[in-house]
């Protein structure tokens, strides 16, 4: 319930989906669009309100991946989402296997909004400025200035 939508979602929705359609609609759009296609699939019947969730979700998903350079970004993102969901249907009573999707109202536990916020606290530090390779198409570190290239310096 927990990794196996992880790693498979992310490997279709920015894996292919969202590296195919870079290539086509460019980034950003690309983002847009898996976002939007990986909020659909998670509609479900009479539940339709998950989708602008995920959506959102998803377009998270998807700048992480961008940002972070790798599907292992996106995958534990989504790994940490899907593990709070199930800590909180299972906390929650009566919320059933699809969480908050049965109308339970109970708030979460103080325990588990302090440890997602650590977490978007320590997910944002991790993907800072100068962390990414993703978004600037180089792999050169921004932060360290070029070598000089004065062509009258001839020292190697």
């Amino acid at each position: 319930a927990v990794l196996t939508p992880a790693v498979c979602e992310e490997y279709v929705f920015r894996g292919l989906l969202q590296r195919g359609l870079e290539a086509r609609v460019g980034p950003w759009p690309a983002v847009v669009l898996a976002a939007l296609l990986f909020g659909l699939l998670h509609g479900v019947p009479g539940g339709g309100f998950r989708v602008l969730p995920a959506a959102v979700l998803g377009g998270v998903l998807g700048w992480a991946y961008r940002r972070g350079g790798t599907l292992a970004v996106p995958v534990l993102a989504h790994l940490t989402h899907n593990g709070v969901v199930l800590a909180w249907s299972g906390w929650s009573a009566g919320a059933g296997p699809v969480g908050l999707a049965t109308g339970a109202t109970a708030p979460p536990p103080p325990a588990l909004v302090l440890g997602g916020v650590a977490l978007l606290v320590l997910g944002g530090q991790l993907l800072g400025p100068g962390s990414s390779t993703a978004s600037s198409g180089s792999s050169v570190d921004s932060s360290v200035p070029p070598p000089h290239t004065d062509p009258r310096n001839h020292d190697p």
